[in-house]
C-alpha cells in the first residue's frame, strides 16, 4: 500500500535525477544483513557517478575519524540530491 501511494513522488524523484544528471537513477550496494546474509540496497543516487573515485582526491578534506568519509559541502552531491538526502527520500527506494 505505502508503495502504491508513494509511486508518484518516485516517479517524480526518478525524472529529476535522470533530467539533471548523466547516470542511473538508483545507487545498488551490497549490504550485510541478519545472520551476515549480503543483500542489495537500492537508494535513489544522490551523488555524480564515480563518487568514489572522486572521493580519493578529497581525503584530505575528510572530517571524520576513521573510516567515515564526511565533508560538510561534499561536492559530489547533486543538487536534487542534497534535496532528497535532507528529506530522506533517497530512502524510499528500499521499501521495495
Amino acid at each position: 500500500v505505502g508503495l502504491i501511494l508513494l509511486s508518484p513522488l518516485l516517479l517524480v524523484v526518478a525524472a529529476f535525477i535522470k533530467a539533471t544528471s548523466a547516470g542511473p537513477v538508483f545507487f545498488g550496494q551490497l549490504r550485510v544483513g541478519r545472520n551476515g546474509r549480503m543483500f542489495r540496497m537500492l537508494k535513489f543516487r544522490s551523488m555524480v557517478m564515480d563518487a568514489e573515485k572522486v572521493q580519493r582526491e578529497l581525503l584530505d578534506a575528510n572530517e571524520q575519524e576513521g573510516p567515515v568519509f564526511k565533508i560538510r559541502r561534499d561536492p559530489r552531491i547533486t543538487r536534487v540530491g542534497a534535496f532528497i538526502r535532507r528529506y530522506s527520500i533517497d530512502e524510499l527506494p528500499q521499501l521495495w
